[in-house]
């Protein structure tokens, strides 16, 4: 068995709306799990009364919904400029997500993962801003 050092950060305040920003703490938050390798969710089952397993599992999908969410809204900015350039640059749709999703900690390996699963149009300005593309690469990339 080997140690690895991690270092585990409480970041509370995530509610419905956030990734829209202006509710709980907003994109303060969601720019918190930026730079996570991993996003571990607690959810206090005592504190859910009336409904039970199936309030956890809505809370839980709340989450996952407010995530990718927030990465699709950053993940859009720019995108009709962006998608230009890397559809006339000829270059592989990996490496032209990975110039874009960089900051996000994703590898081009990741995102050719997440591409595997789905499927995806291979010319970047037909996915559009918020199109079902893109939530879906997000969706794939969130454990």
């Amino acid at each position: 068995m080997r140690a690895v050092p991690v270092e585990v950060v409480d970041v509370p305040g995530l509610i419905e709306g956030a990734s829209q920003g202006g509710k709980g703490m907003g994109n303060e938050f969601l720019d918190a799990l930026r730079n996570s390798d991993a996003i571990i969710n607690l959810f206090d089952g005592t504190s859910v009364r009336g409904g039970g397993k199936e309030r956890l599992a809505a809370q839980a999908e709340e989450v996952e919904r407010e995530i990718v969410t927030w990465f699709a809204d950053r993940m859009a900015r720019d995108w009709e400029r962006f998608s230009r350039r890397a559809d006339a640059s000829g270059e592989r749709i990996e490496r032209s997500l990975h110039t874009k999703l960089a900051s996000f900690g994703l590898s081009e390996a990741d995102i050719s993962t997440c591409l595997s699963k789905g499927v995806f149009p291979q010319r970047l300005s037909i996915w559009g801003g918020q199109t079902t593309s893109m939530s879906s690469l997000v969706r794939y990339s969130v454990p």
